[in-house]
């Protein structure tokens, strides 16, 4: 007992604690909310010299809560009792209860016949409504093909005006006559004017937006900085126009094209992973 407040204490309570405690100075334990049932709590003790001594045991119980006792017990059965007989006292007045159903029966049966009739009325406006989509969605195809048909001609137009400015662009290198040149360079400024056609483009937009639903001022909405060649671009993306066929429509260069396109998704903040095209189809 050399030094005895020095002496250290490990303790180890069975069937609660998972292994012997930490070695420590306290020389008391308490413990709480013990679950009911026999323990044995065993100690140990370590002088200074380290030597360990003989472990300690002491045996105690802990009585179980009152739910889990003889009494509750008792208790639990009366109350099942009274279950029991509450279950028959209903059975028994449930005879006088079917009288009532079989009135309610009946008065269930008339408003039944009352909402066959609603149903019918509603299956007829839903068959009207039915219709009404239909033919809105015959006028939607009928403006899609208009769409894609506006879309085409000025494609094809503006092909067939820049294959035009190539040749008319050979023939200026090649001539010799300051007048001649003068004349094919106002042809091509002509060729330019009638590319940049806002009666063409007007009846486009008019097209792009009865079927596309007001895209244009939703896209404004939320990218006001937008300028109207972006819109378009936006516009010809949404309809999923390739990079290829979009150049003519715009008068540019297949390069330029994917320029445009790489400023536009800094212009709507999209990460590297967001796919452009999927980002103006939910809009």
């Amino acid at each position: 007992m050399e030094n005895a407040g020095q002496i250290e204490y490990s303790y180890f309570l069975d069937n609660f604690d998972d292994d012997w405690s930490e070695w420590t100075n306290s020389n008391t334990k308490e413990y709480t909310n013990l679950p009911g049932g026999n323990y044995c709590f065993e100690v140990k003790a370590k002088n200074i010299y380290n030597n360990i001594s003989t472990i300690d045991k002491f045996f105690f119980s802990v009585e179980p809560p009152f739910s889990r006792s003889y009494k509750a017990l008792i208790l639990y059965l009366l109350l099942l009792s009274g279950i029991i007989l509450s279950a028959v006292y209903f059975y028994i007045h449930r005879i006088d209860k079917i009288k009532l159903q079989e009135k309610a029966k009946q008065l269930n049966a008339l408003r039944k016949a009352e909402q066959t009739l609603e149903e019918q009325k509603l299956a007829a406006e839903k068959e009207v409504i039915q219709l009404k989509n239909e033919k809105l969605l015959s006028d939607m195809n009928h403006k899609n093909k208009e769409l894609t048909s506006a879309t085409y001609h000025i494609l094809q137009k503006n092909k067939f005006l820049n294959s035009l400015k190539l040749e008319i662009s050979a023939l200026i290198q090649n001539a010799r006559n300051e007048s001649f040149i003068t004349e094919l360079k106002r042809i091509n400024r002509k060729i330019d004017k009638d590319i940049q056609n806002e009666r063409s483009w007007e009846v486009f937009d008019r097209y792009f937006d009865e079927v596309h639903q007001e895209f244009h001022s939703r896209l404004k909405s939320l990218h006001p900085e937008l300028t109207p060649g972006e819109l378009r671009l936006c516009s010809y993306l949404r309809m999923n126009v390739s990079t290829k066929e979009i150049a003519p429509l715009m008068n540019i260069s297949v390069r330029g094209v994917e320029i445009s396109r790489y400023r536009l998704r800094k212009k709507l903040k999209l990460d590297q992973s967001a796919n452009l095209v999927d980002y103006l189809m939910h809009i």
